[in-house]
């Protein structure tokens, strides 16, 4: 007993040598590493500056009009090390473009005297009428380390369905080449995009885009957009090397100001454009948009013991003495971004509105009084955080201006005695740029090293362990401190870091093996399987629920009542029942087709639902839900707003449809039918194609609709068999009348189609038995003989049948052969109809019904076919 315990204590007490010796020698191995990997670091990073240094050995170059071109502006020719990549000109001949998205924009100036460069929208460039490119809003211009709007000019476009008749609000003009009877395009120019404070209700925002000039009366707004607009580019944030050259000043009360400040005589190269200051006596100011403010302090805020931020307090000129006014211009948080400035996140904002009634019992509402009268004009001015007063707006009263102020007693203090003390701004952390990668090595390494040695002298296994995590973790953040310089160097740090401790975990494996490993592949392995299970039955979940989906919704008879409101708008009457307009909970408009008893036998029921329910296709209108509750039977369709396609080539008043329209509606029902016999796994043929069962949507989209004399048959299966004959007077095939004429297939709904072509062709019903002119009962028998004339074809006496009537007319006659076989397939059909010369179609066979005693023929067609129909739809 002695002996197995002195056995097992000599081996845990190896064990424990064994451990202490591996984190040894794995410490001796990591740290020598970790100085490569932070050398190379070191290496690549001073390798980058001085090729950031190297800017200076970049020639100057030309872009068509423009020469002495140099920082930040690049070629796509130059070295990578030259310019900005963002700043990279395109020259072809004498034009340059820059791009700024997916837009190449004209450069027509580019001054290094302002640092300002012009820019042309190319749908402008003529002065032509239209849309921007793209939309380019103030957050475009937000990033201060490229490029920043330096004004405060919008064009907004809005699109409007009613006309505006008070412009009294607007800089506003028509887009006449995008208006018309019942859309209404508009572009207002206004100062920071607050056109859109002013939008009406039935208009919605488009896009926008900024001006380089206001527009004044008479105006064109296209001639303005031609100018272009200016931006302002910062070439010293993007090389900050320039930096290090720039002397200390002063200005005003205020000494040893440096970067990012500087002064309108300093070199180009110091400090940002956007903080210039003007100096004049005891006077300092600074500009912000078209306005001098004056400068009442300049501080710096300790932060890290590597990150300090600015802050200044400004006021307006016309407070500085506490008088009563407006601002002398609107600051917006979009206008103060785009300076470089932040406001803080709730900061307080002095608002000014401008009233038509006074305002009673609201403390918020501060009168201004040197604004304001007795009449009819109340000017306001409120005080809340974050711009929030606009959300207290009274519908008597419309925003003016705004600007910052101090957080201070409202409510006991002047409102001007407030704006006096001007407000406070911050620069943003993009205008501060921490220290180098060897500054930080040089601070952050002797710090990992001390932590590191500290808790590795622990004679616990554990605290070794924590130690070599928690001293990387510090290194990583101390290297990422602060540093915003340099991005590479963060990577490489985070992988550096990373690298370590997959090594660190592979020693630990190796220690604990034998303890660890067994049980976590165990435990994987089991996880595996109980996660590849799940996944199997989330998957037919998936399944089930994208198959119910898809499926029609049955409805309860009360839920019917409830969506369509009682019946209370009726659409049509037809032969199986009324249609009623319905809404769902979304707001989905649907139309309710309530079924009569007595015509609506259960087999036609079935079928629809059967065969319009499993159907997905653009050009087949899709059955919402259906119901069958007791004796009540009902389908909800889609709703097709535009109504069926009979009171369209039927309409009294002319052609409301052009032939290219037409052409894109037949080819859209032929593709729907060549859907419902190919597309699907039975063959589902209608039976009863008309004019009157084609919807049109909100797009002019046709759709085939009533499905309730469908039947489906296996592809495979060249004969159809039915009881009866099944259709529609005018449409019906001949071989669903008698089967001499051949057998019923799907050549019976192509035979349908093409009757439905040649009222098209015609814009008039086939069969006219009150026509004065014997020749013109029949119309297919007669488009034929004029189509085989060789004189003038017209299709009455006013219109001359043009090319696409032609072709609708031909395509039709080939769809109306006597004998199925003859009859192409709806996908010949398709093919011809998008064929571009109608010319190289040939002529189909005289039909059938083209004799000189057509008249005789077609109406005693008429009586006898009426009789022989078991099921007509209507």
């Amino acid at each position: 007993m002695e002996k197995t315990y002195a056995k097992n204590s000599s081996r845990s007490l190896c064990i424990v040598m064994a451990c202490k010796a591996s984190w040894r020698s794995s410490s001796a191995l990591l740290l020598p590493l970790l100085y490569f990997l932070l050398s190379q670091a070191a290496v690549t990073t001073t390798g980058q500056q001085q090729q950031e240094g190297s800017q200076e050995a970049c020639a100057p170059f030309s872009c068509g009009l423009f020469h002495n071109i140099s920082y930040p502006f690049r070629r796509t020719t130059e070295p990578r090390q030259c310019g900005n990549r963002r700043f990279e000109l395109t020259c072809e001949g004498n034009k340059s473009t820059m791009s700024i998205g997916s837009t190449h924009y004209l450069i027509t100036q580019l001054s290094y005297e302002n640092y300002t460069i012009r820019l042309v929208d190319p749908k402008f460039a003529s002065g032509s009428c239209g849309l921007p490119s793209q939309s380019l809003s103030p957050s475009n211009f937000s990033d201060p380390d490229s490029y920043s709007n330096e004004y405060s000019m919008w064009a907004s476009f809005m699109n409007c369905t009613r006309r505006i008749e008070d412009q009294s609000w607007y800089r506003l003009a028509v887009v006449p080449c995008l208006s018309n009877n019942n859309t209404f395009v508009y572009v207002v120019f206004a100062s920071d995009g607050y056109s859109l404070s002013y939008l009406y209700p039935s208009c919605h925002f488009v896009s926008m885009i900024p001006a380089a000039e206001a527009p004044s009366f008479p105006w064109d707004p296209f001639r303005i957009l031609q100018n272009g607009f200016d931006l302002l580019f910062n070439a010293t944030i993007l090389h900050p090397k320039l930096i290090e050259t720039c002397p200390l000043f002063s200005c005003g009360l205020f000494h040893n100001i440096s970067y990012p400040f500087r002064l309108t005589t300093d070199p180009r190269q110091c400090g940002d454009r956007r903080f210039e200051l003007t100096c004049e006596g005891n006077k300092s100011t600074m500009s912000i948009g078209s306005t001098h403010y004056f400068i009442t302090q300049i501080w710096e805020e300790y932060i890290t013991e590597t990150w300090y931020e600015y802050s200044i307090n400004l006021v307006d000129p016309k407070f500085a003495s506490g008088s009563c006014g407006l601002p002398s211009q609107s600051l917006s948080p979009s206008v103060l971004s785009s300076s470089g400035f932040d406001h803080y996140q709730y900061g307080w904002w002095a608002s000014f509105m401008n009233c038509t009634r006074r305002i009673e019992g609201q403390s918020l509402y501060r009168p201004v009084p040197c604004l304001s009268n007795n009449n009819n004009t109340f000017v306001y001015v409120v005080f809340a955080s974050e711009g929030y007063s606009l959300s207290y707006l009274y519908p008597s009263c419309h925003f003016v201006s705004m600007i910052p102020a101090i957080d201070a007693e409202f409510s006991t203090r002047d409102a001007f005695h407030i704006l006096q003390e001007g407000f406070d701004l911050s620069l943003t952390s993009d205008s501060y740029k921490g220290p180098t990668i060897t500054q930080k090595l040089s601070q952050c390494l002797p710090r990992f090293k001390r932590q590191f040695f500290e808790k590795l002298r622990s004679k616990h296994i554990l605290t070794k362990v924590f130690s070599l995590a928690v001293s990387e973790t510090n290194f990583a953040s101390c290297m990422a401190e602060g540093n915003s310089e340099n991005v590479l160097t963060i990577r490489l740090t985070i992988a550096v870091v990373v690298f370590i401790h997959i090594v660190q975990l592979l020693v630990v494996l190796l220690i604990l093996g034998r303890i660890v490993i067994a049980p976590m592949i165990v435990l994987f392995s089991l996880g595996y399987k109980l996660w590849n299970r799940r996944v199997t039955v989330d998957l037919i979940e998936k399944f089930l629920r994208r198959q119910q989906t898809l499926m029609p919704t049955r409805y309860a008879y009360s839920e019917l009542i409830a969506i369509t409101r009682h019946f209370r708008e009726k659409l049509g009457q037809g032969g199986f029942g009324s249609v009623f307009k319905g809404e769902l909970l979304g707001g989905r408009f649907v139309a309710v087709k309530m079924l009569v008893n007595s015509k609506c036998n259960g087999d036609d029921f079935i079928n629809e639902v059967s065969t319009i329910g499993r159907i997905h296709h653009v050009n087949v209108v899709r059955l919402v839900g259906y119901c069958s509750d007791g004796s009540k039977r009902a389908l909800v369709y889609e709703y097709m707003p535009n109504g069926s396609l009979d009171k369209y080539i039927f309409a009294p008043n002319g052609h409301l449809f052009t032939s290219e329209k037409l052409i894109q509606i037949a080819i859209g029902i032929a593709r729907g039918i060549d859907y419902l016999h190919q597309g699907c796994d039975m063959q589902i043929l209608h039976f009863d194609i008309k004019p009157h069962n084609i919807l049109i949507d909100h797009n002019f989209t046709p759709k085939i609709s009533d499905f309730g004399l469908a039947k489906l048959y296996p592809k495979t299966n060249a004969l159809v068999s039915i009881s009866a004959a099944r259709g529609t007077i005018g449409y019906i095939a001949p071989e669903l009348v008698s089967r001499s004429f051949g057998k019923i297939s799907f050549k019976s709904d192509v035979y349908s189609f093409g009757m439905l072509l040649m009222e098209m062709a015609g814009r008039r019903r086939n069969v006219d038995p009150l026509a004065v002119n014997s020749s013109r009962v029949y119309y297919p028998s007669w488009i034929y003989d004029k189509l085989t004339q060789p004189q003038e074809v017209k299709i009455d006496n006013e219109f001359e049948i043009q090319n696409l009537e032609k072709k609708l007319a031909i395509v039709g006659l080939w769809c109306i052969q006597l004998r199925p076989c003859d009859r192409p397939t709806m996908t010949g059909v398709i093919d011809m109809l998008e064929v571009d010369d109608v010319n190289s179609l040939p002529i189909p066979p005289k039909p059938f019904f083209s004799s000189e005693d057509s008249t005789v023929i077609i109406k005693s067609s008429l009586s006898s076919i009426s009789t022989e129909l078991s099921m007509v739809s209507e």
